[in-house]
């Protein structure tokens, strides 16, 4: 799937994804790799709406999350924004998001509507400097977004990082913003990152869990 040119980004990246982590550990070796809460068959989060169990086009929920780590990350002010990189990150269109099997809402439910549920997941990286006050970025950035319409707020309780929230966009997408620290001593940047999922969905044939997109 190829995006627009105009969603290209400097020093961006679509991290690869493995099955416990939503930023690779091998992109950048980072430590403290660790997986968000899977969705259920029945609703996206605790807080998240269930979906109709009828077939969905996945696509779909490409074109929204896409949309989505686009009207966050540009949001990240320039100053932000680190520019001087001995090994440029990759561009933003090389790693695909990809469907995740959702849990089923009770583990005694092993039904064929319930087990074929998935969700799509996508994440994206952006380094920043280290003078970056990472706190503040990341409640000047939901600040922003909530004055948007219809972006609201789950929670600000650490996940992954010490900074780290998680809102709700217009069309219903779970959406986490966090940073991870880098390491100097082996060139690693320190990472603004993204994460968007959809609620969990059946998919239309022939999508199933572990296709990326």
């Amino acid at each position: 799937m190829k995006l627009s040119t105009s969603r290209t980004m400097t020093n961006t990246l679509r991290p690869l994804r493995t099955t416990t982590c939503f930023l690779s550990c091998a992109a950048f070796a980072l430590t403290g790799c660790a997986a968000f809460s899977q969705p259920t068959a029945s609703s996206n989060s605790a807080t998240g709406p269930a979906v109709s169990q009828s077939p969905v086009d996945p696509n779909v929920y490409v074109s929204q999350t896409i949309e989505v780590l686009e009207t966050v990350t540009n949001h990240l002010p320039e100053s932000a924004r680190e520019t001087d990189l001995k090994t440029a990150l990759p561009n933003a269109t090389e790693a695909p998001g990809q469907l995740r099997s959702c849990a089923p809402a009770r583990e005694s439910d092993t039904s064929a509507s319930q087990t074929a549920m998935v969700y799509y997941i996508d994440t994206l990286a952006t380094a920043i400097t280290t003078a970056t006050d990472q706190a503040r970025l990341i409640n000047d950035l939901t600040d922003e977004l909530l004055q948007e319409p219809d972006w609201t707020v789950i929670s600000t309780s650490p996940k992954i990082s010490d900074h780290h929230h998680t809102l709700r966009s217009p069309t219903g997408l779970e959406v986490d913003i966090y940073t991870s620290v880098g390491d100097k001593a082996r060139d690693r940047p320190d990472l603004f990152l993204v994460s968007a999922t959809s609620p969990c969905f059946v998919p239309e044939p022939p999508y199933k869990a572990g296709d990326e997109l």
